[in-house]
């Protein structure tokens, strides 16, 4: 007999042959095993459904799903409804974790019953500079917006209670940036709190920033931002996300 999943990941994909195969691994490893990975793709160009499917054997209950939309928003719904795990964890293809990560989330969730909507730090993969900063600014914004009497939550680490997410909704899919803010805030709304915990890390690439002009993508950010925070829907992609792949190290 098969035993239900306690926790069911999400990975939206889109042209990720380079860094899905790295955070499959990880999940390979995984110490706590009751879990399942949906994999939802958005008719990636490259071998990202390939390289995925050569996961089947090492990952059971694995799930290879299609998504006529190239919207993360929607990508992470589609998801959603048919997971069978008690809590959803939203990761990013470019992400990697540690093989004891679900068993530390595991625990948390046991010991702190009230957190049915969490995430965790992040920490960056490479020791440029940089992604430090990125890594230490990104941290310490949740922890102030809590302060502030707000929510925000970065969308390639969250952890929810199944019920709760379709209870409330779920993802706006119509915007294509600041959804995982909108969920956030619609859930503080309705009085769920997001519990922040130091631990379990998530490794981030920070991709972008690597390949970009550092600057300009800040601006575009904030722009964007307070475009947002005035009410205006971000419904177009703020970047291009086919870039090279870079290491973890």
């Amino acid at each position: 007999m098969q035993t239900k999943p306690f926790f069911s990941i999400i990975i939206p994909t889109l042209n990720e042959e380079h860094y899905l195969p790295l955070l499959l691994k990880c999940l390979q490893r995984q110490t706590f095993k009751r879990f399942e990975v949906l994999i939802i793709d958005a008719n990636s160009q490259d071998q990202t459904v390939n390289k995925a499917a050569s996961f089947s054997k090492k990952l059971p209950h694995l799930k290879l799903l299609t998504s006529k939309l190239k919207s993360p928003g929607h990508q992470r719904n589609h998801g959603a409804k048919i997971a069978k795990g008690n809590y959803l964890v939203f990761l990013d293809a470019d992400v990697q974790v540690a093989s004891n990560h679900l068993d530390q989330l595991h625990r948390i969730i046991l010991k702190h019953p009230e957190s049915v909507f969490l995430t965790s730090w992040t920490k960056p993969a490479s020791k440029e500079t940089f992604g430090q900063i990125i890594s230490f600014a990104s941290n310490l914004s949740i922890h102030l917006a809590r302060l502030f009497g707000k929510s925000i939550v970065d969308g390639n680490n969250i952890i929810v209670n199944r019920h709760v997410f379709n209870s409330y909704g779920g993802f706006n899919p119509s915007l294509r940036a600041f959804e995982d803010f909108e969920l956030a805030e619609r859930l503080f709304e309705n009085g769920v709190r997001l519990h922040v915990f130091r631990f379990p890390q998530v490794i981030q690439t920070y991709r972008r920033f690597h390949h970009g002009n550092k600057i300009k993508l800040i601006k575009t950010f904030f722009t964007a931002y307070r475009d947002y925070s005035k009410g205006k829907q971000i419904t177009t992609p703020l970047y291009d996300y086919h870039h090279p792949p870079i290491s973890f190290k």
